[in-house]
């Protein structure tokens, strides 16, 4: 089976969306499945020192890096959702990682659009505390896209 994860960055500074993302990945890919993650290269304020030309092989798990764009605080990469046109049709199963991210609006576009199954996982997001941190903006993508 091929299963592609989406998640705006994999950068340790972010915890546990991203550490999940990774352990699950290994996992599913050591039973067996072709696993990719495209991701971005955010990290902070700064960008991780990844090859955005190629993919990296990691404990049989394929991760693309594509570059961080403004506006940065959505996770924003116009190089990823390209990617993700090609990338979401040939895959049978996609994961979205966590919510109100231009990764989740562009990936589940595209699962809908080439009918690909997805699963959407919100790490936390929908949590009364976290729910209303940047409410604005939650509130935003809630009314246009989702």
């Amino acid at each position: 089976m091929k299963i592609l994860h989406v998640i705006a960055n994999l950068a340790p500074r972010y915890g546990g969306p991203s550490k999940a993302c990774w352990e699950m990945a290994r996992a599913v890919a050591q039973l067996g499945h072709q696993v990719s993650i495209y991701t971005t290269n955010q990290d902070g304020p700064g960008e991780l020192e990844v090859p955005l030309d190629r993919p990296v092989q990691r404990d049989g798990v394929e991760v693309r890096y594509f570059p961080i764009q403004a506006p940065r605080f959505w996770g924003t990469s116009l190089p990823l959702a390209l990617a993700l046109r090609r990338k979401v049709p040939a895959s049978n199963l996609v994961h979205i990682h966590s919510l109100y991210l231009f990764h989740n609006l562009v990936a589940g576009h595209y699962c809908r659009r080439y009918g690909i199954p997805y699963l959407l996982r919100p790490h936390g997001t929908l949590d009364p505390f976290i729910h209303r941190r940047h409410r604005w903006r939650k509130r935003l993508m809630e009314h246009w896209f989702e």
